[in-house]
This record gives structure tokens, sequence and C-alpha cells, in this order.
């Protein structure tokens, strides 16, 4: 028989393991939930306009814009678009607008026309409100002027010359509205020699346009010439003359000249100034030309300081490149000071121009 106190250890015993397995049955305990985080929403997108302000001519019946986004666009948001009297602030027209339409076409009352005078189109995003204001002119679309001639800076002629295979329609106008069309035909009686539609870019503006036919050959001679612009739909124009004039005399015209660093194989100047450092080793003196005859002779002089450097002259026989140059080389840096230089093409006036090469000034020593 087991003696009365190891029988109680041992039964003191198993109660506390019992105790134990007990708790740690227990099912554990779930905290209780917090505050739902707030979620970080991205910054609201800006919107400007940063085109200038336009002046419309009358027969406009939409405004179009290009709002510049700054910052991510949801697509479930959306600008709206009005448009108003400029001392008023009763909507004309309203409309949304989204950077996914492309540009704002906003559109004005029943699509027609509004009268002469200030508006404002005003442009709203959540709480971002932008406007600009704009104009609607009084001027009529109108052509100017209609002429012929044989390059677009050539003047004018009245009669082409026999052989003929292309010449310029030089033309202005007012009053139009941006993408206005002006369409162009030139035919010989019944045949159409040429045809253009263009979209205008400007209220006013002289341009040019070629005309020649299809095939390139000469233009046939004869006297039922005729040449019609219509400008958009409202007002045109008509010219009527004759192919199988004499050949017409065409002098040269030459743009002012200029100076540079270098030239690209195409005429094209680089770096050009009328100001030079220290260290330039050649600049180069040219003119783009237009109507120049190949062969015709050229003459180039260089001074510093009012004395001679170098003469050169020359022919002119690249039709590709209508740039006639000449350069002035340093050995190896060109001097400084003040030049000036001549350009005398064969017909025309002697064309001069100026330009410095400043000196070397020594870095000033830190105190």
């Amino acid at each position: 028989m087991a003696h009365p106190r190891v029988f109680s250890l041992k039964y003191g015993w198993l109660t506390l393991l019992l105790l134990l397995g007990l708790a740690g049955c227990q099912m554990p305990v779930t905290p209780a939930p917090g505050p739902a985080a707030t979620p970080t929403l991205p910054p609201a997108p800006t919107i400007r306009l940063v085109e200038p302000s336009r002046t419309l001519c009358q027969a406009a019946t939409q405004l179009r814009r290009n709002p510049l986004v700054m910052g991510s666009w949801p697509r479930e948001l959306t600008a709206a678009w009005e448009i108003l009297p400029a001392d008023d602030d009763t909507p004309l027209s309203t409309g949304s607008w989204t950077p996914e339409q492309g540009p704002l076409l906003a559109t004005f009352p029943e699509s027609a026309p509004l009268p002469s005078g200030r508006y404002t189109l005003r442009l709203t995003l959540a709480d971002q409100t932008v406007t600009q204001p704009f104009t609607i002119t009084a001027a009529i679309p109108q052509i100017i002027q209609a002429e012929l001639a044989l390059t677009p800076g050539s003047p004018a002629v009245t009669e082409l010359p026999s052989g003929v295979q292309h010449f310029y329609v030089r033309y202005s106008y007012a009053g139009a509205c941006q993408g206005a069309p002006l369409w162009l035909t030139v035919q010989q009686g019944e045949q159409i020699i040429c045809t253009a539609q263009i979209a205008l870019e400007e209220e006013r503006a002289t341009d040019a346009i070629p005309c020649y036919q299809a095939d390139t050959a000469p233009l046939p001679d004869g006297e039922d010439y005729q040449l019609t612009l219509n400008l958009m739909g409202e007002q045109s124009h008509e010219l009527r003359f004759r192919v199988g004039a004499p050949p017409v005399a065409v002098t040269p015209y030459c743009e002012p000249l200029f100076t540079a660093a270098g030239i690209a194989p195409d005429g094209t100047p680089l770096h050009s100034s009328d100001r030079f450092e220290w260290y330039v080793q050649t600049i180069y003196l040219g003119t783009h030309c237009t109507t120049l005859e190949p062969g015709a002779a050229w003459e180039a002089r260089w001074y510093r300081n009012n004395e001679l450097l170098r003469t050169a002259t020359g022919q002119w026989t690249n039709p590709a490149v209508p740039v006639v140059w000449d350069s002035l080389p340093g050995t190896p840096f060109i001097l400084y000071g003040t030049y000036s230089a001549t350009l005398a093409l064969e017909g025309l006036a002697p064309l001069t121009t100026t330009f410095q090469v400043v000196p070397y000034v020594p870095a000033t020593p830190a105190p």
C-alpha cells in the first residue's frame, strides 16, 4: 500500500498537468477590429488654356482649343465648357470634354455663326475654372489680290512664256477663319491644268501656290487660260492669261548676307551670328538666291578694321543648292576685331554685312 504522502503528490502533479492542458486548448482571442484605413487618392489633374486668344471670322460656327492637362485624368472625370458673352454670365452654349476626345470643339448655339463682338470660353474641372476671351470680327472674307509669278519671290507677270512647265499663283486674303478652305483652279478651256485646296492658318496672309500639269509637260500655248480662286465658298476671284508670250527676263533675287561658323551641304548656315568668339577658325559668308542663272559670277571682299584681308571670285554652278558663299580662314584662329564683307553677284548691287570677333579675356583669379 502506497504511502499517503506519495499518493497526494502524484495526484497534485496530475491535477496541474490537466489544468495546463485545458489552458492550451482554449480558443485564440481575436482582437477587436480597428478603424479602416482611408485609401490615398491621386491628386486631381489641372487644366490650362495655353494657346493665345484668337480672332474668328463671322462665318465661324465653333471655337477649337487644345487644353493642356497636367496629371493623371481618371476615366470618370469630365470637364464642362461654356461660351458666354464677354459682359454677361449667361451661357450661350455648353458641353463637356475629356482628353480622349482630342481638341476641344466648343460649338456655337445651333452650330450657327455668332454676331461680331467679344466672348469668353469658360472651362470648369472639379473646383478649377479657367477662362479665355476671344473675338468674332466683323470683317468680311475677301481675296485682296491674285497674280502670276515664275517663282514665289519674283515680280508678277501677266503672261507666261512659251514652253513654261510650272508657275506660281500668288494671292493675298483677309477676314478668313482658321482652317477656312481656299480653292484654286487653273484651266485651259475645259481642260483642268491644276487644282488645290488649302486650309488657311491665319486671318490674313500672302502666299503662293505652285501650278503644273500632272505629267509636268510644258503648258500648251494659248490665250484661253483662266485662274479661279474661291475663299470659303463666299468670294471668287478670276484672272485670265495666255501662255506663249516671249521669254521674260527674270531678275535674280538674293537674301541679305549671313555670317556663320559653318555651312551645311544643303546651304543652311550653322551657328549663324554677327558675333564670334576668339577661338573661331573659319567664318562663312553667304546668301540664298532665286532665279539665279548657273554660271553667274560673284566676288567677295573681306575687311578687318577697314583693311582689306581677302578677295575671292567664282561662279555659281550648283542649281541644287541655291546659295552663293565664301569663307575666311584663320591661322589657326581669326584675329579679333570689327569685320565687314561684301558679296557682289553679276547684275545685282553688292550685298554688305558686318560682324565682330571678340578677344580672349583671361579669367580673373579669385582673391
